[in-house]
């Protein structure tokens, strides 16, 4: 069954963003998430990875993403959507860059009192990712994880690509490729 795993590639290609202010980084050594009853502490998390192989209508059948922090317990809290996009950019630090983004439909609840040790593996998320595939050819998935609004959960810093780039967040992408048409002509 063919597969992609692939990390976030590039400074740009992962960030948060505070729901109150807006206000995105993309150059820290963290990319945050946390939960919160306010937007005052409600951080969006974007993660952007480089995709090929995987065309329009093709089945997913196992999606997911690995992150990577530094101490072994968090809490998290967050909807897991993706940028309805063929290729969703980079993120940038205009305001609201990643609230503004476009978001599947879909999306899968990953709550966990405890992620344990680095790393954790979210839900599959198999129906996020093919709302995409259905629409367009991916040549960039984006994962955004949006913040429930329950009580506060603690911050997580999920290790970035401007902290260690083999660390950085990990796509995990499995799929059966739709039949293909061949066309041919003879003279």
């Amino acid at each position: 069954m063919p597969q992609v795993n692939v990390r976030v590639g590039a400074s740009a290609d992962d960030a948060d963003e505070l729901e109150s202010s807006g206000a995105v980084n993309i150059t820290r050594t963290t990319v945050d998430s946390q939960a919160g009853a306010t937007s005052s502490v409600r951080y969006w998390a974007g993660f952007r990875m480089a995709v090929s192989g995987i065309y329009q209508y093709d089945q997913i059948t196992l999606a997911g993403i690995d992150i990577y922090f530094a101490k072994s317990t968090y809490d998290i809290d967050v909807n897991i959507h993706c940028q309805l996009a063929a290729t969703p950019g980079a993120f940038t630090t205009d305001t609201n860059n990643i609230q503004n983004r476009t978001l599947t439909t879909a999306y899968v609840t990953w709550t966990d009192t405890d992620l344990g040790g680095s790393p954790a593996a979210s839900p599959d998320f198999t129906a996020v990712v093919q709302e995409v595939v259905n629409a367009y050819t991916p040549t960039y998935i984006a994962v955004i994880l949006k913040p429930r609004s329950p009580a506060t959960t603690a911050l997580v810093p999920i290790t970035s690509y401007d902290g260690t780039p083999g660390s950085a967040c990990r796509l995990n992408v499995y799929y059966s490729s739709r039949p293909r048409i061949r066309i041919s002509s003879t003279p």
